[in-house]
């Protein structure tokens, strides 16, 4: 199992190196990226996609050009490639995006840490989550909320029913789970899989060079 992650820097533009890199993503997630007014929005969608291609060449040897997607489960998406044994997770927020993939399902999220983080999501607790973050002062409250939040979008989104159950009742404190704080970023893994994940870090640059060797 490998944990890939990727910060984007706060000032990136849109340049010629990212119209180049487009060749590799689906005409539909071309269509998602031009759909966003911001260009943070479209930094994130591309290289999103661009991460998922390139964790997968990593875990099974397919090209990234011949990679065929759906999204009919749940609208959970599924690698089509026949011959690739690979379950893969993708999230971003703020500057961070983060894929996992593996031979074993599994859920990933990431979330930017905000203060004042939003208490009314909090409705989506249960009594004792919320107390857990009614503890400390603001950093450490907002810790907490943003552990327990992204451990129930990492569940949901490897069980593919997302936000759509009942996530009081989502057990964050159940085997399976990983969390860790990177650059202000909160990241939740779930996986029944006893498998520890090896995390890679990468830049920009990491994953245009990767893609170079494609052209």
């Amino acid at each position: 199992m490998k944990i890939y992650v990727l910060f984007l820097a706060t000032d990136s533009g849109w340049n010629k190196q990212e119209n180049l890199l487009l060749q590799f993503v689906s005409d539909e997630r071309k269509h998602v990226i031009s759909s966003y007014r911001f260009i943070p929005d479209r930094l994130r969608s591309l290289y999103g996609a661009l991460l998922v291609k390139m964790g997968i060449f990593f875990h099974c040897g397919i090209s990234p050009q011949i990679q065929r997607f759906s999204h009919e489960f749940m609208r959970k998406p599924q690698l089509l490639n026949i011959e690739a044994n690979a379950a893969f997770n993708l999230s971003h927020s703020g500057n961070c995006v983060v894929c996992g993939v593996s031979y074993f399902h599994l859920g990933i999220d990431t979330e930017q840490i905000i203060l004042p983080y939003p208490k009314e999501i909090l409705s989506c607790f249960s009594s004792a989550e919320r107390a857990e973050c009614e503890c400390g002062n603001d950093e450490e409250q907002a810790d907490a909320f943003y552990k327990l939040w992204t451990r129930k979008e990492a569940y949901g989104k490897w069980n593919g029913y997302g936000l759509n159950q009942d996530l009081a009742a989502v057990d964050i404190h159940r085997k399976g789970y990983r969390t860790w704080k990177d650059r202000a970023h909160m990241i939740s893994l779930y996986s029944e899989s006893d498998e520890e994940p090896e995390i890679r870090r990468l830049s920009v640059e990491d994953i245009a060079d990767f893609y170079r060797n494609f052209i």
